[in-house]
């Protein structure tokens, strides 16, 4: 029952899954902002081609160069420069075709098939732009950082290298109240396994590895040798051989890809039991077809048919689905006599804890196995991890700690039979030993990181902060001419005044009152964009879309990569209204139940 008998959950697809969002924000992130044409234009994805060219003429009634021509000569750079990406904006979203590249890859996209207009900078040189905005040292000591990984990373590609040292040791007399006086921990056995795999050429690889075990009357060393060849893009072969003083065992398969979502495989098995004497020996020898199908984005199954010089025929059904927040697997084998069962859930507790249950039994012979997984990422290099594997065969409390392949492992035998005692020890402890762990350690760690990595970011984003406040800030000047006129309109007909609007990061607004009177220059985490609000204005209304509000006109983003609150306080027939929503959250105001006082105008 070799295909079904494996009780650990494959818990690597989401390992990585997240580790990966742990390290969101250890890149290069002293770049330019990201461009938004939807938040530009303050319109929303679905909008229609009417809407999209009357946002389009409002803003260029204030950028177009005919109404800033008697402006400064610096006004009116900053006018051109902002027109050119008004019209790179629209130009883009009204074409179907650049639109659908657009929505799916970013300004990114469009760079790569040659038909965007608003070009970043040099795509070869990125370190050159970051130079030049950034701060030197600051952006040294990131590429350093991020050099050394690429190069462990590199290696780590290049030769694959994986350890496992595994040490069991057996505790089981600590529960017998006779022996426990005499017990002492008992190393059961060891074992030592390492392989690494290199490309040879760019269709073979070659793999290398080496196993020694230690125990009682069962000592033994192997190696490993294994060739991977690929016959084209939907072909690849395989050939491995195992061999020691005891056995030889070789497996060779081939796996063709039908289609995009159908792949088969054929694999053969021949082994010996005892190499010295090779005639004599029993041989081993199976035939494995495996047929695995892709049924959606998130779910595949598989079906398995073995055939067995000794012991038969075996089939296996398995199913496999990997969502965004758990994994769930399950198979069903089969033999002439035997049917067994698994069944295993894995998922997040939080950004660097995954816990997994799975569950195996035998049907006609009645045994069963329960275990209980639980990782820690300690760093995105390092892992920790503890599991409980209980069954007919007794209980085993095993710790492992990982990094960068090299994994060591303790399996610690409690008891050969179940009992209630050693089964609440086995959880209690291990549960009480990783929540002090994280309270003590850990927490306390990530917090810290956490913290220096937000104001090393800070530092790095100050200059290009300072540089966007600046085009804000002349977005302002060339508004205020309209935004003043409409002002007036608006008191005429008792409709919509932007009294205030407050726009930074999250727990910095939560720290100041709606109408506190400061000056937001004061703060470097907010931004005024009180007349920039009253620009979006019309006709007593006004709708921004759910977008990030940083490239509207007249706004900049004053904490780059940070939740951030847009708050507004405004008087609507004579009354006060005020409301405070996420950056990416749709605001439509006047509403009612923004109301805070009756109060005349």
């Amino acid at each position: 029952m070799e295909g079904a008998s494996k009780g650990k959950m494959p818990g690597s697809k989401f390992g990585n899954k997240w580790r990966n969002r742990q390290g969101e924000d250890e890149g290069m992130i002293n770049e330019e902002p990201d461009v938004d044409f939807y938040s530009i234009l303050n319109v929303s994805r679905d909008t229609s081609e009417e809407e999209l060219r009357k946002a389009y003429l409002k803003l260029s009634r204030t950028f177009h160069s005919d109404k800033v021509s008697r402006r400064s000569p610096t006004e009116v750079q900053h006018a051109n420069e902002r027109f050119k990406l008004i019209q790179d904006a629209y130009e883009t979203l009204k074409d179907p075709r650049k639109r659908a590249i657009y929505n799916m890859y970013g300004v990114d996209g469009l760079d790569l098939v040659g038909q965007s207009a608003s070009q970043k900078g040099d795509a070869d040189d990125p370190m050159g732009e970051m130079m030049e905005y950034g701060n030197p040292e600051a952006i040294k000591r990131v590429f350093e950082r991020l050099s050394r990984r690429k190069m462990v990373s590199e290696y780590m590609s290049s030769v694959n290298a994986k350890s496992k040292f595994s040490a069991q040791i057996n505790l089981s007399d600590f529960w017998d109240p006779y022996s426990r006086r005499f017990m002492l921990p008992e190393i059961r056995s060891a074992t030592s396994k390492h392989k690494f795999d290199t490309q040879l050429t760019d269709a073979d690889r070659l793999t290398l590895g080496g196993a020694l075990h230690l125990e009682p009357g069962n000592n033994y060393t192997q190696i490993m040798g294994g060739l991977q060849h690929v016959f084209s893009s939907s072909t690849v072969g395989n050939c491995k051989v195992v061999t020691s003083l005891k056995s030889i065992e070789t497996t060779t398969s081939l796996a063709h890809a039908i289609d995009p979502l159908t792949t088969a495989k054929v694999e053969l098995f021949w082994g010996t039991g005892n190499l010295l004497r090779f005639l004599e020996s029993e041989r081993e020898s199976r035939m494995t077809l495996l047929v695995n199908r892709q049924l959606g984005s998130n779910i595949s199954t598989s079906l398995q048919y073995s055939i067995n010089r000794q012991y038969g025929s075996q089939m296996m059904a398995a199913t496999e689905y990997v969502g965004e927040s758990w994994m769930g697997t399950g198979s069903v084998a089969s033999t002439m006599d035997e049917m067994q069962i698994h069944a295993g859930v894995e998922m997040p507790v939080s950004a660097a804890t995954r816990v997994g249950v799975s569950g195996a039994a035998t049907v006609f012979s009645r045994q069963f196995r329960f275990s209980l997984d639980c990782s820690m990422d300690v760093t995105s290099e390092n892992t920790v991890g503890v599991s409980l594997d209980c069954g007919s065969g007794g209980l085993t409390l095993t710790f492992s700690y990982e990094r960068l392949g090299q994994k060591f492992e303790v399996p610690v035998f409690l008891a050969e039979e179940l009992s209630t005692t050693a089964l609440v020890s086995a959880i209690a402890v291990p549960a009480v030993v990783m929540g002090l762990f994280n309270l003590v350690i850990l927490a306390p760690r990530e917090r810290r990181k956490k913290r220096e990595r937000l104001l090393e970011r800070r530092r790095m984003y100050k200059d290009i902060v300072a540089r966007e406040r600046i085009k804000a800030e002349m977005d302002v000047k060339l508004i205020e001419d309209t935004v003043k006129r409409r002002r007036v309109e608006e008191q005429t007909v008792d409709g919509l005044i932007i009294v205030e609007a407050k726009y930074g990061e999250s727990e910095a607004m939560a720290g100041i009152a709606m109408a506190d009177g400061k000056d937001c220059a004061a703060h470097p985490l907010i931004a005024n964009v009180t007349t920039a609000l009253q620009y979006q204005v019309k006709q007593s209304k006004l709708t921004l879309t759910s977008a990030p509000k940083s490239q509207l006109v007249g706004f900049y983003d004053p904490c780059p990569k940070e939740e951030k609150k847009l708050r507004v306080l405004y008087m609507y027939k004579s009354q006060l209204h005020g409301t405070t929503i996420d950056d990416l959250d749709e605001l439509r105001i006047p509403q009612k139940r923004h109301l805070i006082r009756h109060s005349k105008a």
